[in-house]
């Protein structure tokens, strides 16, 4: 059986990266399987542990978007028909026309559309701005062709089954969700109670949340917290504006962009995680600081809802209302607010808790399929 994952324009040291690999090295494990992957660059991919597996780069897939529509839309028509895979697996949101030529399906992780962009993001970050306005119709070019669609989470399973009128889609929880999260640690600081948020300086990451709650305690006197945030100064035009407006407030710490290795030890040296975002797929750093045992504030929003998943020391709070953070931050300090046992909401769809499980459960009806041809009877229908 013959196999081709598609992902042309991933860039190393992101989020769709991981899954990237991840997705490579669970097809590299398939029995009976011979997996053609196309990517950006084989430069990219030579540390992947994915023996077997054949890449094909494409360099001109991130040089700009009609480059990217092209191979999609028509050079990847011809290609399936060059090499005759038995199934076609689209790693990042678009569904090119493969559909008369052998089975396929599509990996939809952007988030985008279901964020109420605001004329601050076209200020901040024209794309996510523009993604949020017209990312809905990129998402719906060919969707329909696919034997599966699969999401990160059931939430976005629901919107999509609204959107777009769909009833073959997939939950495909990232590898995360398959490791049970220490529970019960005993919670120590020492000194000043530590916070920390890692994440990228984009608008709906929200750290002028943290910021805005900051100054907050520190008009009321609190002198004893401290709160980490992994952006810099001149990353881009959002950090410098986030910089230049909270960086005299004695309680918050710019660090900027972090090793794995850096942000390890400040996750290990930290009381709890702040998780403001306002826009996830799945809100990879809570599931990191889960292994830690410590309490994590998150954003009573449906996706950390998800991430949290069964964790014993969760606090929620509204990540439009800085107070409410600044509330709740304080009265956690002061012993007056303990963190809950968090229960993860039940998923009414089919789903899956690994790439090893998605990929057979992709492939599953072409090998059936197969063996009945094979064995000489006529596939019932």
């Amino acid at each position: 059986m013959h196999l081709i994952i598609s992902m042309i324009n991933v860039r190393p040291e992101t989020g769709p990266f991981t899954i990237f690999r991840l997705c490579c090295e669970a097809a590299a494990k398939l029995e009976g399987v011979r997996t053609t992957v196309l990517c950006h660059s084989l430069a990219d991919v030579k540390k992947l542990d994915a023996p077997g597996v054949r890449f094909i780069e494409y360099p001109l897939s991130q040089k700009n978007w009609l480059f990217r529509i092209f191979y999609e839309y028509v050079y990847f028509y011809f290609l399936a028909r060059r090499l005759k895979p038995d199934f076609w697996f689209s790693l990042h949101d678009m569904s090119p026309n493969i559909g008369k030529i052998c089975p396929q399906a599509v990996y939809c992780h952007n988030s985008t559309p279901f964020y109420r962009a605001r004329w601050r993001d076209l200020y901040y970050s024209p794309s996510v701005f523009l993604f949020a306005m017209f990312y809905k119709y990129l998402y719906r070019i060919n969707i329909h062709v696919n034997q599966t669609v699969i999401v990160q989470q059931d939430w976005i399973r629901r919107e999509f089954e609204k959107m777009y009128r769909l009833d073959n889609i997939l939950v495909a929880y990232p590898a995360q969700r398959a490791v049970p999260a220490p529970q019960n640690k005993k919670f120590v600081h020492s000194g000043k109670y530590r916070f920390v948020y890692a994440s990228r300086p984009r608008p709906f990451k929200n750290f002028e949340l943290i910021g805005g709650a900051a100054e907050i305690l520190c008009d009321r006197g609190v002198r004893n917290v401290e709160f980490i945030m992994t952006i810099g100064r001149d990353e881009n035009r959002y950090s410098r504006d986030v910089y230049n407006k909270y960086h005299n407030c004695p309680l918050v710490k710019f660090v900027g962009c972090l090793s794995r290795e850096e942000l390890q030890r400040y996750y290990d040296s930290s009381d709890a995680m702040i998780f403001p975002s306002k826009l996830e797929t799945w809100g990879l750093g809570i599931s990191e600081f889960e292994a830690t045992g410590r309490p994590i504030f998150i954003a009573d929003l449906p996706y950390a809802h998800e991430t949290a998943g069964n964790y014993s020391s969760i606090i929620t709070f509204d990540p439009e209302d800085k107070t409410d953070l600044a509330d709740k931050i304080q009265n956690f300090c002061e012993g007056k607010l303990r963190p809950e046992n968090h229960v993860l909401p039940e998923c009414r769809g089919p789903s899956v808790d690994n790439f090893t499980d998605m990929l057979t459960a992709l492939i599953r009806p072409v090998r059936q399929e197969k063996r009945t041809e094979q064995s000489g009877c006529e596939p019932h229908r």
